[in-house]
Protein backbone atom coordinates (compact mmCIF):
# COMPACT_ATOMS: atom_id res chain seq x y z
CA UNK A 1 0.00 0.00 0.00
CA UNK A 2 0.75 3.51 -0.61
CA UNK A 3 0.81 4.19 2.97
CA UNK A 4 2.64 1.35 4.06
CA UNK A 5 5.40 2.36 1.53
CA UNK A 6 5.41 6.16 2.61
CA UNK A 7 5.71 4.92 6.47
CA UNK A 8 8.84 2.81 5.58
CA UNK A 9 10.87 5.80 3.65
CA UNK A 10 10.20 8.31 6.25
CA UNK A 11 11.50 5.87 8.38
CA UNK A 12 14.33 4.88 6.30
CA UNK A 13 14.83 7.01 3.55
CA UNK A 14 17.52 8.57 5.06
CA UNK A 15 19.60 5.80 5.58
CA UNK A 16 18.49 4.63 1.69
CA UNK A 17 19.48 8.06 0.63
CA UNK A 18 23.18 7.18 1.79
CA UNK A 19 23.51 3.82 1.08
CA UNK A 20 22.53 3.83 -2.95
CA UNK A 21 21.22 7.16 -3.82
CA UNK A 22 20.68 5.72 -7.81
CA UNK A 23 18.17 2.66 -5.87
CA UNK A 24 16.08 5.76 -3.82
CA UNK A 25 15.80 7.94 -7.11
CA UNK A 26 13.95 5.21 -8.43
CA UNK A 27 11.29 4.39 -5.79
CA UNK A 28 10.79 8.03 -6.26
CA UNK A 29 10.19 8.46 -9.55
CA UNK A 30 8.09 5.53 -9.03
CA UNK A 31 6.23 7.85 -6.29
CA UNK A 32 5.49 10.70 -9.03
CA UNK A 33 4.27 8.77 -11.86
CA UNK A 34 1.82 6.86 -9.56
CA UNK A 35 0.99 11.06 -8.34
CA UNK A 36 0.65 11.69 -11.86
CA UNK A 37 -1.71 9.36 -12.92
CA UNK A 38 -4.11 10.59 -10.70
CA UNK A 39 -6.20 7.51 -9.67
CA UNK A 40 -5.57 7.01 -6.38
CA UNK A 41 -7.35 8.38 -3.77
CA UNK A 42 -6.87 12.26 -1.98
CA UNK A 43 -5.12 10.23 1.50
CA UNK A 44 -2.63 8.83 -0.56
CA UNK A 45 -1.36 11.91 -2.78
CA UNK A 46 -1.14 13.92 0.75
CA UNK A 47 1.01 11.25 1.73
CA UNK A 48 3.21 10.86 -1.09
CA UNK A 49 2.96 14.25 -1.31
CA UNK A 50 4.13 14.36 2.74
CA UNK A 51 6.89 12.04 1.74
CA UNK A 52 8.30 14.44 -0.74
CA UNK A 53 8.24 17.10 1.35
CA UNK A 54 10.48 15.49 4.22
CA UNK A 55 13.03 14.09 1.33
CA UNK A 56 13.54 17.89 0.56
CA UNK A 57 13.86 18.69 4.34
CA UNK A 58 16.66 16.25 3.95
CA UNK A 59 14.84 13.92 6.61
CA UNK A 60 15.31 16.70 9.59
CA UNK A 61 12.50 15.46 11.35
CA UNK A 62 12.97 11.65 10.63
CA UNK A 63 16.67 10.50 11.48
CA UNK A 64 17.75 7.12 10.03
CA UNK A 65 19.27 6.36 13.37
CA UNK A 66 17.75 7.99 16.73
CA UNK A 67 20.96 8.64 18.89
CA UNK A 68 19.46 7.12 22.20
CA UNK A 69 18.82 4.08 20.76
CA UNK A 70 22.73 3.48 19.28
CA UNK A 71 23.58 1.21 22.70
CA UNK A 72 26.57 -0.48 21.20
CA UNK A 73 30.12 0.01 21.75
CA UNK A 74 31.85 1.10 18.31
CA UNK A 75 35.09 -0.39 20.05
Amino acid sequence: SIELCVNFLKSSGDALEKLNQNLTQEIYEKMREILHEGTIDRKSQYLIESLFAIRKSNYKNFPSIIKELDIIDED
